[in-house]
């Protein structure tokens, strides 16, 4: 079977038949033409924005606010994490739960560990919060 060499070049001018007539020389075969214009100016790129688990992009489009369902979530992971339970174990608790990823899949243990810097920096603002000191007394009990 024939073995075949491709070059591609970017043309800054119009074709010659002098230029045509080298390339035949070297044993060059045109076999296609490439062509392409401007459309317009190119528009700036929208940058791309990873929003945290337990937020979501706010009606205005500028600001993030609580996901209730995520945010229920991530409570949830922090109570067990808290409690010394394996990301194994918080994974099977969230899917009986019935929590869905974003993209509407089960929770693995990967994807609860991958969620330990988000549960780190939810953290520190939860638990100096009401709402985690009433959890915290009825996870560990005090509360009965």
């Amino acid at each position: 079977m024939a073995q075949y060499e491709h070059d591609h070049e970017r043309v800054t001018e119009p074709l010659s038949p002098d230029y045509v007539a080298r390339r035949k020389a070297d044993g060059w075969n045109m076999v296609g033409v490439i062509w392409e214009r401007q459309t317009g100016e190119a528009a700036e790129p929208e940058p791309e924005i990873d929003v945290p688990f337990g937020l979501r992009v706010a009606e205005d489009c500028k600001h993030l606010t609580e996901e209730p369902s995520e945010r229920e979530a991530l409570l949830l992971m922090l109570e067990m994490i808290v409690q010394d339970r394996r990301v194994t174990e918080v994974a099977l608790e969230l899917n009986r739960r019935g929590y869905k990823r974003r993209d509407g899949r089960q929770w693995t243990p990967t994807d609860v560990f991958d969620l330990m810097p988000r549960l780190i920096e939810e953290g520190a603002r939860e638990f100096s919060s009401e709402e985690w000191a009433m959890r915290r007394k009825v996870f560990t009990g005090a509360g009965m």
